[in-house]
């Protein structure tokens, strides 16, 4: 393109040049004395310099300012066509060129944020993937174990055979539990997940919610409280089966690091109900609060995760809940921490 462009350039001026000297030697025929030569040779170079020079200037102009970006756009392209997206633009003038030059380098910034986080997401899956194999093999491994050690006469006697028998039941239940938390996981990720609106008394909700899920959490010999300040008369149109889910995965999240210290509250003012479960003996650091509920978050399992735990279910929540017009929110309050709900009052006239 520069090349032609230039070729193009070159022409004009040289057709420039030589064509009031044509006109002169035309004229020449015409003329009957020298100085009426002269005098139209010079009439012709004074027009003839002015363009020679404007077309000179016009040349340089047009190289610097629109030959040499393209060739820089042309570049970049190439660069970014072979994977390379650490190529800048360096052009900053306030022109067509400069303003198509300045989306280009939006363009090839966002390819580059874009990829960037396609990285982590990979890396991410990939974590996941292998946390699902270790959690998976673990229960299988057990069982398997127990069966064949059942098979070479492990037990002595009856009591014995039952108590290995429970051992393996256990074992099938929690891999039962992994591969739902599994298939709630995918359907809400896809919102395949069909969604109940039930309009319900939301401080009765709270109080059958917690009745379901504080009795796992007494098994443990965790101290239990349920502090349920919402009105009588607040409603809220939820699916009951989504809300037992989310709130037993917050229940079940908490009861793995809690120590002295659980609690369900809830509250609410004049559009919102609050849904908070607190615990303490976390391991979080307040920069991690953000990422909790994002799918393939592995940081449950850098802390130390329980064998049995995909680490799915805060975002199973997250989905769950907007899929109910809802949010969900964690907190650190000193050693506190605390994942809220918050589900918009129900209104008739909305």
């Amino acid at each position: 393109m520069k090349r032609g462009l230039i070729s193009t350039l070159k022409s004009i001026l040289i057709l420039l040049i030589i064509s009031p000297l044509l006109m002169g030697l035309l004229l020449v025929g015409f003329s009957s004395s020298r100085e009426q030569l002269l005098f139209i040779i010079s009439i012709s170079l004074f027009f003839a310099i002015p363009y020679i020079l404007v077309t000179m200037v016009l040349t340089r102009f047009i190289k610097i300012r629109v030959v040499k970006p393209l060739e820089e756009l042309t570049q970049v392209s190439n660069e970014i066509l072979s994977g390379n997206l650490d190529f800048p633009i360096n052009y900053d003038r306030n022109d067509e060129i400069g303003r198509f030059a300045t989306h280009f380098e939006k363009m090839r910034l966002s390819l580059k944020k874009n990829k960037a986080e396609q990285m982590v997401f990979e890396q991410k899956r990939r974590q996941f993937i292998t946390n699902i194999t270790h959690d998976l093999k673990t229960p299988l491994a057990s069982i398997s174990g127990y069966v064949e050690g059942l098979g070479d006469g492990m037990a002595v006697d009856e009591e014995d055979f039952q108590k290995y028998l429970k051992v393996i039941d256990k074992k099938v239940k929690e891999l039962d539990t992994l591969i739902g938390q599994l298939k709630v996981f995918n359907k809400s990720e896809g919102d395949q997940l069909p969604t109940k609106g039930e309009v319900l008394y939301a401080k009765d909700l709270l109080e059958d919610l917690y009745e379901t899920c504080g009795v796992d959490v007494a098994l443990q010999g965790i101290p239990c409280v349920l502090i349920n300040e919402i009105e009588n008369d607040c409603r809220i149109k939820v699916d009951k089966d989504h809300m037992q889910r989310v709130v037993s995965n917050l229940v079940n999240n908490a009861t793995r690091y809690a120590m002295n210290t659980f609690e369900m509250k809830g509250w609410n003012n004049h559009q919102t109900i609050y849904i908070s479960v607190a615990n303490d003996g976390h391991h979080l650091q307040p920069e991690e609060l953000s990422k909790l509920f994002d799918r393939y978050y592995s940081g449950e399992y850098r802390n130390g995760n329980p064998k049995g735990h995909l680490g799915i279910g805060l975002s199973i929540s997250k989905n769950l809940v907007h899929l109910m017009q809802g949010e969900i929110k964690a907190s650190i309050n000193k050693n506190r921490f605390i994942i809220t709900i918050e589900l918009p009052i129900y209104d008739e006239g909305i």
